[in-house]
């Protein structure tokens, strides 16, 4: 089983992207994608209506599509947390995101503080954008809040995104409830995080469908065990993201 942890439909003002649900679906089967994990778009011009066509094509493909909500935290409380409930209650979205390069804002600001208490209440994880972005997008910020969060599971999406690739293996082997999502990493450094922390907190991920290939070539060849290439290709993230 292949799951992609980390991907995208829809319209990016932010970078410029357009990302089609038949184009992902294509790709998926292309290359024999089981599940993926399917967020809006920080840059999305209307980011509720984006939500919705995750969740439509997560009907319209039950058991391969699941959701990951991101709404921007600098909003009032009661807004964000309708949204969050609205997300992982009524559509079955499977966890929060909080993109700091997106909505520009570090994981320590108040405002995100939100997005953690969200995910406890809801039991769901929080994945975080790490790399671009700098210094909001630093792994190492995250740290505090994954200590004062324990219960709550936090992925570092991009694991550092190459350049930080060694601060976000240092922050998980300091937070036991760090996971690491390494798309845009370089394959030397997904080896020594698989080394450093297990497989059973590393997973696969494309963040463009575009990088499914040349992703799934990086731990197709890095000489791992059956066991830990089916954690890390798969079941990993179907455990924490509860893709049943």
């Amino acid at each position: 089983m292949i799951v992609d942890a980390h991907t995208h439909i829809g319209v990016e003002r932010l970078f410029n992207l357009v990302m089609t649900s038949e184009e992902l679906m294509a790709t998926m089967e292309r290359f024999h994608i089981s599940k993926a994990v399917v967020q809006p778009q920080a840059g999305a011009p209307d980011i509720k209506q984006n939500h919705r066509e995750i969740f439509e094509l997560a009907q319209a493909n039950p058991g391969k599509i699941y959701g990951l909500a991101s709404f921007n935290p600098v909003t009032d409380e009661e807004e964000y947390r309708k949204n969050a409930e609205w997300a992982v209650n009524e559509l079955k979205f499977r966890g929060l995101k909080l993109h700091t390069n997106g909505f520009s804002i570090s994981p320590q600001n108040p405002f995100s503080r939100k997005v953690f208490e969200m995910g406890r209440k809801l039991k769901v994880p929080v994945m975080i954008h790490t790399g671009a972005g700098v210094p909001q997008a630093l792994p190492s910020l995250v740290i505090p809040v994954a200590r004062e969060f324990s219960d709550v599971p936090i992925v570092l999406a991009h694991a550092g995104g190459g350049m930080f690739a060694g601060e976000a293996i240092i922050a998980a082997q300091l937070c036991d409830n760090i996971y690491l999502e390494t798309s845009w990493v370089y394959a030397a450094d997904v080896a020594a995080m698989i080394s450093a922390i297990g497989a059973d907190r590393v997973m696969f991920g494309s963040d463009i469908f575009q990088n499914i290939p040349s992703h799934l070539a990086i731990y197709e060849n890095l000489g791992l065990s059956d066991r830990d290439y089916e954690k890390v290709i798969g079941l990993t993230a179907a455990s924490l993201f509860d893709l049943k």
